[in-house]
């Protein structure tokens, strides 16, 4: 199979920036997995340190409302109804710990092998993306393909890539020997789509997050920030657990909150 391209400017420009969006996806996946390398653990334990004080808060809330009602506090009762309400927070730190991990564990990428992934994902990018060539789509062959192009180049398995080199080349000249132009309807809208999904990219987290990486300083800031956090939560948390214990030995009273903890 041999692509036609009906190459314009526009054309031209669509296809430089389909892929551009896609080295800028891929880059802001891996700018996040070095900065949760980073600073994973710290923000795994101020987030756990916060939801240890929200647990604090509700429990005083819940010990107070029974109180008034002039009820004795049944502990099996308590730990029952606050497990509940605080199951998404423990499913939310669960998932930080395993994020955390597997940015730690995932491998790290020599610039080498980084070039050869691209260059290879630009070739095959050009003969089987799907938004250029419309018969990708049509035959599952070329789609399993691609498919498993996109998640190598992800992945950056080199490897995979330079396997799947060669099977897209067979597989392109299997679904015919004859020729497609590619004509992409409504490309001017198209165009508009892709500078506003780039602009996005590298305008918000977690793509900006490079400018801390990229800063030594503003690396060491960051972890003096968030260890300050850490520590107020911590302290917030000891208040926390006197006031609840005054409240219990006491039977009632009047918690004033100085923390807002949503």
């Amino acid at each position: 199979m041999q692509l036609i391209k009906v190459k314009d400017g526009s054309y031209e420009r669509y296809e430089k920036l389909l892929l551009k969006r896609d080295q800028l996806e891929k880059d802001a996946a891996q700018i996040l997995i070095s900065y949760t390398r980073e600073f994973g653990d710290l923000l795994t334990e101020n987030f756990e340190a916060k939801v240890a004080c929200i647990r604090l808060k509700k429990e005083i809330a819940w010990c107070q409302v029974h109180i008034n009602r002039g009820e004795k506090i049944d502990a099996d009762s308590m730990k029952m109804e606050i497990d509940r309400v605080m199951a998404s927070f423990y499913r939310e730190l669960a998932d930080m710990y395993a994020e955390t991990k597997a940015a730690k564990d995932c491998e790290r990428i020599s610039e080498v092998t980084m070039l050869a992934v691209k260059r290879i994902y630009r070739k095959l990018a050009k003969l089987l993306h799907p938004d250029i060539n419309p018969m990708t789509a049509k035959h599952p062959e070329l789609s399993d393909i691609w498919n498993r192009i996109s998640l190598a180049y992800n992945a950056n398995d080199l490897e995979e890539l330079r396997e799947l080199e060669v099977l897209a080349a067979a597989a392109l000249e299997q679904a015919g020997g004859g020729t497609v132009e590619v004509v992409i309807p409504d490309i001017e809208l198209k165009i508009s789509r892709l500078e506003a999904q780039i602009n996005e990219i590298i305008l918000t987290p977690p793509y900006t997050l490079r400018d801390i990486l990229d800063d030594p300083e503003a690396v060491e800031a960051k972890k003096e920030e968030l260890q300050k956090e850490r520590d107020e939560y911590l302290q917030y948390k000891e208040e926390l657990s006197r006031m609840l214990d005054d409240l219990l030995h006491s039977g009632g009273g009047h918690v004033t909150w100085r923390m807002n903890l949503q």
